[in-house]
């Protein structure tokens, strides 16, 4: 909110501001647009293999993770740690996602994921219930964590999704 408020002081829109995360980072973001939804209005997200849930245990519904596990769990332990020291979130799940139900309003959003992203199965359920704001690219051949280790090939073609979505 501050930086939001900070940047209308110098002339700058909010519609010039594009959030982007990867991963948990996405997590956070999707977790700011919820929390200001009414304080500030953020119009597009770029999202990378976002964790959207937080019950990675042997329950997990989503075969993706089951079949494809590479992402550190422990990664949630301090985000959970961070959302209980800052924000005061009154659910048994401090990491629950809201915007994992369909009702709720999500920004334009591009989102990436890999095709054996770990939670790849997740992503797309989270897709199916924001397709009208909501561009979905796959990468073949990728999984969670891609951007650490991304080819020319791959960069170019996500350099190339990202322009088209900001100037869209």
């Amino acid at each position: 909110k501050y930086l939001y408020e900070r940047l209308e002081m110098d002339d700058i829109s909010s519609k010039d501001i594009v959030l982007v995360g990867d991963s948990t980072g996405a997590n956070v973001i999707t977790g700011i647009n919820y929390l200001n939804k009414n304080e500030i209005k953020i119009d597009k997200e770029i999202l990378f293999y976002p964790v959207l849930s937080s019950d990675y245990s042997n329950k997990e519904k989503y075969g993706s993770f089951r079949d494809n596990f590479h992402f550190n769990i422990y990664l949630l332990d301090d985000l959970e740690e961070y959302f209980r020291n800052t924000i005061a979130v009154k659910t048994d799940d401090l990491l629950y996602n809201p915007l994992m139900r369909k009702e709720e309003k999500i920004p334009n959003t591009l989102l990436f994921v890999g095709k054996v992203d770990s939670l790849k199965d997740e992503i797309e359920t989270y897709f199916s219930m924001h397709k009208d704001c909501t561009k979905y690219v796959e990468l073949p051949f990728v999984n969670h964590g891609f951007l650490k280790k991304m080819d020319e090939e791959l960069s170019v073609e996500v350099y190339d999704k990202i322009k088209e979505f900001i100037e869209s």
